[in-house]
């Protein structure tokens, strides 16, 4: 008979071979460089109290705690006060079963979620050992949370599976949790009022959402967002997704960078094998037009949506190692409208030629200033550069082809060591491809056709995670992660070697490469963090350190800004024309040419700290309180002598932050809960670039 894993208080040592595996992890890890995860969240808790008829606590009572899926086991004793705790559960359904002598063994069965401590509290009954009792119905304390002082919601797997969800981004439903609303146009997510990120159309704004997966930070140094930003349909496809949590503001001192958290956990394996595919097609052929459009002459937009993949997950080792691989495809035609109702009015009478004067065919993608200066129209000369003129700006309006292609591919290996030694390791590869696709929405109104680039964004996600248990009180949670994003815009064949054209009569349109088409912008980030979880009587207390280190490097010729349409122009050169004449006849207002390069790079580093207590008072009372210390080093700037303060950037190095909430459980049904924090948000890396560049120095 195969003796099943588990947890037990008594001394056990590695294998040697589970040693040395263990030991060269941690070698590669720690020889890295120091590195974003502010807010370690992987996995959940349970606690709770057992007593006995009389509500006298049992101390010294056993309890085990079996995941239902794997068969992995978890063990440990109620201290003095009868309160047991098992520090760190990976989400998922369990069976807790208490036993003492001289009582009866009692069995329930709970469900530990990410980010929350589960309680359940057990009632023992005087009865012979190994007769079980099985309590039902124990799902109140779970909806309840009556051990956790802040407000958070978990979407669970049942959720994901059930609710129909367009486009198959989890961080969607989000938004069906309380305190959340959309912010700007680009999919981003206010909670509790806080920016959503720097592309929610804030100028410089530096409020942003924190995202982990699988503990380790998924947010943009950059950008202040998730990994590969609005462009991309997802980062992980909702399938690859068990849970995650939305955590608003949460008073305990693990969470750090932010004030609204969505913590996520990807799907394990099990003992038996299961898997799923899927295949949605949506085709505007199979649909009506609106009405609006039929009644304004509008044809049916085109839109042709194939969504397909699956998963498939179960044993490599049945009761020690376990694997799930997810695999998802996205192919997309979302052709683009660009509408400027100005623009579409304008023939040659706006360039003062008589109606009904014939013009010769266009010679030209733009105009070409010629020996005339002023218009004429009785001049060839003129009258073809009126042609070109036309021809550029109606070849700008219209539908334009647009591609969203996205393929990402999600495994995840879970490992039980041994009974006290837990590893995972998952990955996640992210390409997206859109031939004109540098803009997301649809229509368009200030930038012509030539204008909408190419789009290509490859995401890179690797996590590895060790939770070690030295006793029943006593555990340490350490991960480590790493991931790439590249976000990359390349002008289309048809304006591949024109400057770019800004007109402002008869409204604002630009023509040509806008600053935005060419470039890059590349971010790597490490991140190890490392928590100890202490259960000393009616306390839990926790003590750990996230650390992240982030390179950047941005080779946008005009910028990333999405906020400037203009920044510093680019290599091919931008004119500036006021007037629709001056247009025809290549007479500009402005002219502007960038040289050199562009590159903009540097690397911060991010450090955290934290302390956090959480003391059961009462039964139905609990306290947290903690202390968080947390900053940003980012570089100094080059210092421009004629203004020294251009060669200092103010790091806050010293930002404590306390924390402190309650929870009390009046009623059996009813909890209240309050508290405290302080938080800060990180400064997101282009707010920083935008700050430390205009000093007056040659680029």
């Amino acid at each position: 008979m195969k003796r099943k894993p588990e947890m037990r208080s008594s001394g056990r040592t590695l294998p040697v071979v589970n040693r040395l595996v263990v030991c060269g992890i941690l070698a590669v890890l720690m020889g890295g460089v120091p590195t974003t995860a502010q807010n370690v969240v992987l996995t959940g808790s349970l606690r709770g109290r057992v007593t006995d008829q009389s509500g006298a606590v049992v101390p010294g009572a056993s309890l085990v705690l079996q995941n239902l899926a794997t068969g992995v086991k978890q063990s440990t004793e109620t201290n003095t006060s009868g309160i047991y705790c098992f520090l760190a559960v990976m989400p998922g359904e369990y069976t807790v079963t208490a036993s003492n002598k001289g009582f009866r063994d009692v069995q329930a069965t709970v469900r530990v979620v990410v980010g929350n401590t589960t309680s359940q509290d057990i009632q023992l009954q005087v009865g012979t050992s190994g007769a079980t009792v099985i309590v039902s119905g124990t799902t109140t304390p779970l909806l309840l949370r009556p051990a956790e002082s802040s407000a958070s919601t978990v979407i669970d797997r049942s959720f994901l599976e059930a609710l129909p969800l367009n486009g198959r981004r989890y961080t969607d439903f989000t938004l069906i949790t309380p305190n959340t609303s959309p912010d700007g146009d680009t999919g981003l997510v206010s909670i509790a009022g806080q920016q959503g990120g720097e592309d929610s159309g804030y100028a410089n704004g530096n409020g942003s959402t924190t995202f982990t997966v699988n503990g380790t930070n998924a947010t943009s140094n950059y950008f202040a967002d998730i990994l590969g930003r609005y462009r991309i349909p997802y980062l992980y496809g909702e399938n690859g997704i068990q849970e995650f949590q939305v955590a608003v503001s949460p008073y305990s001192s693990v969470y750090g960078g932010g004030a609204g958290f969505i913590n996520a956990v990807t799907r394990s394996g099990s003992n038996s094998f299961h898997g799923d595919a899927f295949y949605y097609n949506r085709n505007s052929a199979m649909g009506a037009n609106d009405a609006l459009s039929v009644a304004s002459g509008y044809p049916k937009p085109e839109d042709a949506l194939q969504q397909f993949g699956g998963g498939v997950g179960g044993p490599i080792r049945r009761d020690r190692l376990w694997f799930f691989v997810d695999y998802e495809q996205q192919l997309e035609n979302s052709p683009i409208s660009v509408i400027n109702p100005a623009t579409a009015q304008v023939n040659e009478t706006a360039f003062g030629i008589p109606t009904g004067t014939t013009l010769p065919p266009p010679n030209a993608p733009y105009p070409v200033p010629g020996s005339d200066s002023v218009p004429n129209p009785s001049n060839p000369v003129y009258l073809q550069q009126v042609s070109n003129a036309l021809n550029m700006l109606n070849s700008n309006l219209g539908i334009k082809a647009r591609q969203k292609n996205d393929f990402v591919i999600t495994p995840r290996l879970d490992y039980q060591a041994t009974s006290r030694d837990s590893l995972f390791a998952s990955f996640n590869v992210n390409w997206f491809d859109s031939p004109g696709g540098v803009i997301t929405v649809s229509p368009v109104a200030v930038y012509g056709a030539q204008t909408l680039a190419d789009a290509n964004v490859h995401d890179f996600q690797a996590t590895v995670g060790w939770t070690h248990t030295f006793s029943s009180t006593l555990l340490n949670e350490f991960h480590f992660g790493a991931s790439d994003d590249n976000q990359i815009s390349t002008p289309t064949a048809s304006a591949a070697n024109l400057p770019t054209i800004l007109l402002e009569s008869p409204s604002f349109f630009t023509l040509g490469n806008a600053p935005f088409s060419v470039g890059r912008v590349f971010e790597r980030q490490w991140s190890v963090g490392d928590r100890i979880d202490w259960v000393v009587g009616k306390h839990t207390l926790q003590f750990g350190f996230d650390m992240n280190y982030a390179y950047d490097a941005d080779s946008n010729d005009g910028g990333a800004d999405p906020n400037a349409d203009v920044e510093f122009g680019s290599p091919l050169g931008s004119y500036v024309f006021t007037s629709l004449d001056g247009f025809a006849l290549g007479e500009y207002n402005t002219f502007t040419q960038a040289s050199g390069n562009p590159r903009f790079s540097f690397s911060v580093p991010y450090y955290g700290f934290y302390v956090q207590d959480s003391y059961r008072v009462l039964p139905q009372l609990t306290l947290q309180m903690g202390l968080r210390e947390d900053f940003q080093v980012y570089p100094q700037p080059a210092e421009n002598p004629a203004f020294p303060l251009t060669g200092q950037y103010p790091n806050q190095l010293l930002r404590p932050a306390p924390r402190l909430g309650f929870a009390w459980q009046p009623m059996s049904k009813t909890v209240v809960r309050g508290g405290f924090g302080q938080f800060y948000t990180n400064m997101n890396g282009l707010n920083y670039r935008n700050a430390v560049i205009s000093n007056g120095l040659p680029s």
